[in-house]
């Protein structure tokens, strides 16, 4: 990639953390996790029906559907630059080596928070407080929702992790 590229830097930042974690291919829980479905039956249900936000695909004697991970990564940030107006911080730089720290986190958290994750990494018990703090901007790290599923807040972990 170069800086004529259409890509948004920070989809290749995380393109890079993902193959320094996970190598180019996302499978089971870490996708489902990834692609902000509550379990990996409510994936398979969504690409049954053919509305799952990346191509899945399945390799030969492997029972689990994968998606590459520069795909994902693309997909998440565009999520996250279309419903939160806040800059991204994603603190590695593409082509440098991530610390080992934030890949430990990500592997202990995933790529992305879920809601009930952030309310417990908060240490807050409703989501009407997290609304609170975020329209007070002062929850310490940007929120933002999927589409399609309206209700539930996410974050992304490389920004939870940047604020600590």
């Amino acid at each position: 990639m170069n800086d004529n590229d259409p890509t948004p830097k920070e989809a290749r930042q995380l393109t890079w953390l993902m193959m320094a974690v996970n190598g180019p291919l996302l499978a089971g829980d870490q996708l489902s996790h990834t692609l902000g479905y509550g379990s990996g039956a409510a994936m398979r249900k969504s690409n049954s029906r053919g509305t799952t936000p990346v191509t899945l695909m399945e390799l030969p004697h492997r029972k689990l559907r994968f998606g590459l991970s520069d795909l994902v990564a693309g997909w998440l940030i565009e999520q996250r630059m279309k419903h939160c107006d806040l800059p991204i911080h994603i603190p590695i730089n593409y082509g440098a080596e991530a610390s080992s720290e934030l890949k430990l986190f990500i592997i202990e958290n995933g790529y992305l928070f879920h809601e009930r994750q952030v309310l417990e990494y908060l240490g807050i018990e409703s989501k009407d407080k997290l609304l609170e703090l975020q329209s007070d901007g002062v929850c310490p790290f940007p929120l933002f929702r999927i589409d399609g599923r309206q209700t539930k807040l996410f974050a992304l972990s490389a920004e939870v992790f940047a604020a600590k």
